[in-house]
């Protein structure tokens, strides 16, 4: 799943800059909470996970008129950014930065000081991916 995040530190002063920003492929908010991205010379009006909705009748200087001088931009949602309260299944290290079937297989609940929590933070992992379902068969039927 997408959404769409606010860019520190890039702001509008004209549309000229707005238009170059457009062809950046950044996305901008208007005070009418409606998202404009420019794709193939047309400008789209996408919602807040940057999925096109339709093209836009308006004109850049009537965009631009109506903008928070904020940019954004669309980002991939990382598997961390809604763990729900069950937890996600993982592997989990300390040492190897992509973990697998030879590290541990935990249920990681949270995010604790930038690490991976198994559970209120009693212990907490520096990496962590999820177990995808093939992987758990195999660790269930060939734990070796």
């Amino acid at each position: 799943m997408k959404k769409i995040v606010k860019v520190e530190g890039k702001v509008i002063s004209s549309a000229e800059e707005m238009l170059k920003f457009l062809l950046e492929g950044y996305v901008f908010e208007t005070e009418l909470n409606i998202y404009y991205k420019l794709t193939d010379g047309i400008l789209k009006i996408i919602d807040g996970t940057g999925e096109e909705i339709g093209n836009s009748d308006a004109k850049f200087n009537q965009v631009y008129i109506n903008i928070y001088n904020s940019v954004y931009e669309i980002e991939e949602e990382k598997w961390y950014d809604n763990i729900p309260e069950q937890g996600i299944l993982c592997w989990a290290s300390n040492e190897n930065d992509i973990p697998n079937r030879n590290d541990s297989m935990v249920r990681i609940f949270g995010i604790v000081d930038g690490m991976f929590s198994i559970s209120s933070g009693a212990y907490l992992y520096k990496y962590a991916i999820p177990v995808t379902k093939e992987e758990v068969l195999k660790h269930i039927y060939d734990p070796n």
